[in-house]
C-alpha cells in the first residue's frame, strides 16, 4: 500500500515538475520574443537617427556652400 501511495505521489510530483518546466520555457520564449521586438524597434530608431544625421550634414554642407 505504501508503494502505491509513494508511486502516486511521485507521479504527481513529476507532473507538477513537468508543468513548472513548461511554464518556465514559455516565459523564456516570451522574453526572447520581447527582446527581439525591442531590438527591432532599436534598429528602426538607429536607422531614423542615421537619416536625420545625413540630412543635418546635407544642410550644413549647403550652408557652407552659401558662405556660412
Amino acid at each position: 500500500m505504501e508503494t502505491a501511495q509513494s508511486n502516486k505521489r511521485r507521479a504527481e510530483y513529476e507532473e507538477e515538475t513537468s508543468k513548472i518546466r513548461l511554464e518556465i520555457e514559455l516565459e523564456s520564449a516570451q522574453c526572447h520574443k520581447r527582446a527581439a521586438e525591442n531590438e527591432e524597434e532599436a534598429s528602426k530608431i538607429r536607422l531614423e537617427k542615421a537619416k536625420l544625421d545625413l540630412e543635418t550634414l546635407k544642410f550644413k554642407l549647403g550652408l557652407k556652400n552659401l558662405g556660412f
